[in-house]
């Protein structure tokens, strides 16, 4: 009942509109993102996905371009995942 009644109170919405402040930007847990795709859609051998075609996701994904939204969000650290079956992609990754 408790639980009921404190998600009912008025500072739901107050706590739920802060998850983006500074305040909790600037809070002492450290952020991991967990899955990030990084790709160079001008390698030379191409890339097999995302398809050309794909206004959204076919579009540079670099560390450059990831970095300064990560640390405006409090992201601190990111595990790179590779989906994709080849290894030159692999090999990519790792340089």
């Amino acid at each position: 009942m408790f639980l009921k009644n404190f998600l009912l109170t008025p500072i739901l919405p107050v706590l739920l509109f802060c998850i983006g402040c500074n305040s909790f930007k600037k809070s002492s847990i450290e952020v991991v993102d967990t899955h990030v795709h990084v790709y160079d859609i001008h390698r030379e051998d191409g890339i097999p996905w995302p398809p050309k075609d794909d206004s959204t996701l076919f579009r540079e994904s670099m560390p450059e371009n990831f970095i300064p939204v990560a640390k405006a969000n409090g992201v601190r650290k990111v595990v790179v995942v590779q989906a994709g079956d080849r290894l030159t992609d692999n090999q990519w990754n790792l340089d």
